[in-house]
């Protein structure tokens, strides 16, 4: 019943007010509490922020998991130092963390995501060094590239070295200067 009134609510054009979704966070059905976060990220109000940055840390999977991939769609410091702590957490909201990171695009995140690129630990390790591969690709930061070439030639997952492949590509695009802005040749001089 809670979970339909909380659905009903969502459909509605005006804004959800806040203390509503605060109080569905401390529902004890994650369905409710995932609701709630699907709300959150549908209506993107910056003003929500504070239920995502709290719901990553929620005891259920899932609703950590849709807190960090919705934290991904804000770029305000304190999301960025929040998707950073959650690199260090579990598998699933540490890949949704990865993802966000690199759609970003902050360059705070590159010694954490080279630590993930080379960390093959759990269970989703090579989904998460994948991302890892790709959310450096899309950074473009030139520090990455000694990793990323380590990944390429001798990780062993397929998947993990065709990322760092195309992440180098994108890291070299984005650090060469442009040939359409490169100053023309002066007559005479070659």
């Amino acid at each position: 019943m809670r979970l339909s009134a909380l659905e009903s609510l969502a459909g509605f054009e005006d804004a959800l007010p806040t203390p509503l979704l605060t109080q569905a966070m401390l529902d004890p059905s994650p369905a409710v509490r995932g609701q709630a976060v699907r709300t959150v990220r549908e209506r993107h109000d910056p003003g929500h922020v504070p239920i995502l940055l709290k719901a990553r840390m929620d005891p259920a999977v899932g609703v950590r998991a849709m807190a960090v991939e919705a934290l991904g769609e804000y770029r305000a410091p304190e999301v960025v130092d929040a998707l950073l702590e959650t690199v260090d957490t579990d598998s699933r909201a540490r890949y949704e963390a990865v993802i966000a990171l690199g759609k970003l695009a902050t360059s705070r995140a590159v010694p954490p995501l080279l630590a993930l690129l080379k960390d093959d630990a759990d269970p989703l390790a090579c989904h998460v060094r994948e991302k890892a591969a790709w959310a450096l690709g899309e950074i473009g930061d030139p520090r990455a590239v000694e990793a990323l070439q380590e990944a390429e030639s001798a990780d062993r997952s397929e998947l993990v070295r065709e990322a760092a492949t195309a992440a180098l590509q994108r890291i070299h695009e984005k650090n060469m200067p442009d040939a359409r802005q490169a100053p023309s040749p002066s007559p005479g001089r070659l």
